[in-house]
């Protein structure tokens, strides 16, 4: 099975490194999985796409702003969907999200992982809007996290890929 398989192409997740999984065996058990880790990925990509695209106009324009806001919002949740998803394939039950960016930061990355944690700690800001929102500070750290998203839609992708070529 590849990524063509399904009807995606292989570039859609640049090959670069992957999680260092310390000898666990990973089950990626069924197409409809491999398809539903493909879909968040695609999503996150596109999520994150949005926010660059957007970011600019975000400083000046309310409408854009909340569509960035949006967009990065869909994009965290994506990935933490994702390492829940991981963790349930490698044998751990997923836990609250803290819990388990630290378990992938363990089996993975944990430089990365602690870039999602902070992503989340934005995410939950913009969604709840603890102690009032400093929307310049916010466009800010996006800025500086999204390189980090983007690594980890490779480092994900290229774990997925290792895992179709074995099954």
């Amino acid at each position: 099975m590849s990524f063509s398989t399904l009807g995606l192409p292989s570039s859609l997740l640049p090959a670069s490194k992957s999680p260092n999984t310390k000898g666990l065996q990973i089950k990626v058990v069924n197409e409809k999985r491999v398809a539903r880790y493909l879909d968040k990925l695609e999503h996150m990509k596109e999520r994150i796409e949005d926010v660059i695209a957007w970011i600019d106009e975000a400083e000046e324009d309310k409408k854009s702003r909340l569509a960035v806001y949006k967009a990065f919002q869909e994009a965290v949740e994506a990935a933490c969907d994702l390492i829940s998803m991981f963790l349930k394939d490698s044998g751990y039950l997923p836990k609250d999200d803290y819990s388990n960016f630290e378990k992938w930061g363990e089996l993975a990355d944990r430089r990365i992982s602690d870039c999602l944690k902070v992503a989340n700690g934005l995410r939950n800001r913009l969604v709840h809007h603890y102690n009032g929102l400093d929307d310049k500070l916010a466009l800010d750290s996006m800025r500086d996290i999204i390189p980090c998203l983007e690594e980890f839609i490779q480092v994900m992708g290229s774990w997925l890929e290792e895992k179709l070529q074995s099954m």
